[in-house]
């Protein structure tokens, strides 16, 4: 069969039920530029592609007139995988029905795809180089927006609550210029009480300085509140105590050291010279078991 239109109007097959407008059917018509249109002209009414399943009907794709949505598998039958393959990958994208799982270049179900988790994206290693499987990417990409240091991509953790999920914890890659070109950046960590505002907890600065409790470090590692520790503190170098060195145990020191004052509820070792500037308060019994010089 062959439809052929008059110059100037299109080629079509029209659906039209009695006693409805004019206006109100399927068509089946050119379009522009030789493409081709289906088209449903009644009222928020859907066009819907089926087929058969041994004797049921399925309903693949339907596109939703009132909602301006296009569903596969609007019906949530069972076991049903959706599938984008590309020249080099069979299942470039694939959506497993089965163990509701997703897999961008990831591979097939039932194979490579992991079903442990919700998603999972994969890609091809490369000799000698690190393999990039994901990127979060902040732009203004017109100029218009005044960047400060408030600026930043982040990526959020939801935790599980009753009823739903609440804001749990984020990481920020943070601007830390002011300069709309200059794009050095931090790595923030926050997390967040229950119902409650979060903090930033630690900062990992553009210069691979790390800060506790601080935005700013200044020092290779930065800590602004208390440290403790149940094991051996080992520094490497010369060490610099700004306050109050308080010890309730024993301090064994190796080498030479300078204090301005020194305060001690336990035993106080010394091995090697000791040399003091001032004098030396005893309260209770001093044991000294080699020339004391002073």
């Amino acid at each position: 069969m062959l439809i052929r239109a008059d110059d100037g109007e299109k080629g079509m097959i029209r659906f039209h039920q009695v006693n409805e407008d004019d206006d109100q059917d399927i068509r089946l018509e050119q379009g522009t530029a030789g493409g081709f249109n289906i088209m449903n002209k009644t009222t928020d009414k859907d066009i819907t592609i089926q087929c058969n399943d041994g004797g049921t009907n399925i309903t693949h794709v339907k596109f939703d007139a009132g909602d301006r949505r296009t569903e596969f598998n609007p019906d949530q039958e069972a076991d049903y995988d959706f599938r984008i393959s590309t020249d080099c990958c069979e299942n470039f994208i694939y959506i497993d029905g089965t163990d509701n799982v997703l897999g961008v270049a990831a591979g097939a179900p039932g194979g490579d795809l992991p079903t442990n988790a919700r998603m999972t994206i994969g890609k091809g290693a490369t000799a000698g180089a690190v393999t990039e499987l994901l990127i979060l990417k902040e732009s203004d990409g017109d100029s218009s927006e005044n960047l400060t240091t408030g600026n930043g991509a982040a990526l959020l953790f939801h935790v599980a609550e009753n009823a739903g999920s609440a804001l749990g914890a984020r990481i920020i890659a943070q601007r830390e210029s002011n300069t709309d070109t200059n794009t050095q950046a931090g790595l923030g960590f926050w997390t967040y009480a229950d119902n409650a505002s979060g903090a930033e907890r630690m900062r990992i600065d553009y210069t691979g300085r790390v800060g506790i409790g601080t935005t700013t470090p200044v020092h290779k590692l930065q800590v602004v509140g208390t440290i403790s520790g149940s094991s051996t503190l080992e520094v490497v170098g010369n060490t610099f105590i700004g306050g109050t060195l308080s010890v309730s145990g024993t301090v064994s020191h190796g080498g030479a050291s300078t204090f301005t004052t020194i305060s001690a509820s336990s035993t106080l070792e010394v091995v090697g010279a000791t040399v003091l500037g001032r004098s030396l308060a005893v309260t209770g019994a001093a044991a000294l078991d080699s020339t004391t010089r002073g």
